[in-house]
């Protein structure tokens, strides 16, 4: 009395008969017990997710249910914590910017990798924020970088979002540093590119402490046709002044790079060569920041815009550039997502997930 069902099955799987096939069909064609392996595979699911696999159901999940879980990425996700350690290293140390660049097929796994390494880095202190390219945005140049930060700042307008966990005032933080880096010329560019800095350097219950009225900024903004050089400098000192604001170490993930327009690609490689390039022996980095880009593999050729700056930000000084191509995931790997989707055991799920692996060439 007592004993959970599943603990009382798996007794009975492993006294049973294999001569006594009972069931068939896609999964394991009896349900007895062939080696002690299986019965640890069968007790480390009942230890690990005891909800599911000890005290639940021993029958199929009717409705199937993919987890949002990372499956079969463990090494790859150290490896993104590593250079992301080697990244927040002491910012006087004689380090080289890092750029992790993922690799794979459409549905592999990348975004979600990234995602959660993301998470994992917070707890730790980092900050994030997030450019997916798109074909939409493809036909504006830049419009998709621009629209990031945008996002970035309004995030910083929200209630939630304005103190800091450490109570530090992260907007007035941010609008101080803003205002420091910029003059009355650069402003007007960065407004039409970005509204919602307005927002953020404006101090709406004391305006007058700006160090130029508002409507100074309207006047000229529209007269303001930046060159390639001054647009990039001024994406460079912006990120550097969100990097100082912050005072933490920064992920920024740009997702989908197979979509990202040409002129994107050309501030991307800017950046990450002015960041490269910042850090010296004798003076401190000028920001802290870790870039991880993914693309799809089906996506690039040799002649693309894309594949030029793929080599072109290998050649960037003082900058490494690590390449991650995300394999397909193995029959075993496959078995647990099945497992874990139908709530059942790994051990009875294997043959279905040996179909599943053969049609989809382990692809998640």
């Amino acid at each position: 009395a007592g004993v959970p069902i599943s603990i009382c099955q798996l007794i009975s799987d492993m006294l049973s008969n294999r001569d006594d096939a009972d069931i068939g069909g896609l999964f394991q064609y009896d349900k007895s017990v062939s080696c002690f392996a299986e019965v640890i595979m069968d007790l480390e699911q009942m230890v690990d997710q005891p909800k599911v696999f000890l005290y639940g159901t021993i029958r199929l999940n009717a409705k199937p249910t993919v987890r949002n879980k990372l499956y079969s990425r463990q090494a790859e996700l150290e490896q993104g914590i590593e250079l992301a350690r080697r990244c927040a290293m002491d910012a006087s140390s004689s380090v080289k910017q890092e750029v992790l660049m993922i690799t794979g097929l459409s549905g592999s796994g990348k975004s979600s990798l990234v995602n959660e390494l993301i998470v994992q880095l917070k707890s730790n202190g980092w900050e994030s924020f997030h450019c997916k390219f798109d074909q939409i945005g493809r036909r504006k140049p830049l419009s998709t970088i621009a629209s990031a930060f945008d996002s970035l700042f309004l995030s910083l307008l929200s209630t939630e979002n304005t103190w800091g966990s450490d109570g530090n005032d992260k907007l007035g933080g941010m609008r101080t540093n803003l205002l420091k880096s910029f003059d009355e010329e650069s402003f007007p560019i960065l407004f039409h590119l970005m509204p919602n800095l307005r927002r953020v350097v404006s101090n709406d219950d004391n305006s007058t402490d700006m160090h130029m009225q508002q409507t100074e900024y309207e006047s000229e903004e529209s007269a303001m046709i930046p060159s390639k050089i001054r647009l990039h400098n001024l994406f460079y000192e912006l990120l550097k002044a969100i990097s100082s604001s912050w005072n933490a170490p920064i992920l920024l993930f740009l997702d989908d790079l197979h979509w990202a327009d040409s002129a994107s690609l050309e501030l991307i490689t800017f950046l990450i060569d002015e960041m490269g390039a910042s850090i010296t022996d004798d003076s401190l980095r000028s920001t802290n920041v870790l870039i991880i880009g993914t693309v799809r593999t089906n996506e690039v050729d040799n002649s693309s815009d894309l594949a030029d700056f793929l080599q072109q930000i290998q050649s960037c000084y003082n900058v490494t550039v690590t390449d991650m191509a995300l394999q397909d995931l193995s029959p075993a790997g496959v078995n647990v997502m099945i497992s874990e989707a139908l709530c059942y055991s790994q051990r009875l799920t294997r043959s279905l997930a040996g179909i599943v692996h053969q049609k989809t060439e382990g692809n998640p």
